[in-house]
């Protein structure tokens, strides 16, 4: 978690919160060069859901980017908000792995 000034976007401001493995899936306002730049440096496989005047748009691999991020962020938002930031990075993050495995044998 990284607070920045207003006028940094999210596309900038992924530097800091980027994780240095993984897969990270984001919406639209990361579909910048910069931000995929920063994701391959840390070591990320970057999926950003692309922009609608973008012409290697691809609709379904969009359609399937949102179902796989609406899994994860309505499950975050069943966690204690008590304890969200407290120590619980790794339940947190067992509890995305987990639910990223359940969907692939789901699909």
């Amino acid at each position: 978690m990284a607070a920045t000034p207003t006028n940094i976007t999210d596309a900038q401001a992924l530097k800091h919160v980027c994780q240095n493995q993984g897969m990270v899936i984001l919406d639209k306002g990361y579909d910048t060069k910069d931000a995929e730049k920063v994701a391959k440096i840390k070591g990320c496989h970057f999926r950003a859901i692309k922009k609608n005047n973008r012409k290697d748009k691809n609709r379904d691999l969009d359609r399937w980017l949102s179902k796989i991020r609406m899994l994860l962020e309505c499950n975050f938002l069943k966690i204690n908000p008590k304890a969200r930031y407290r120590g619980q990075r790794d339940s947190v993050s067992g509890l995305c792995s987990s639910h990223c495995l359940q969907s692939k044998t789901i699909d």
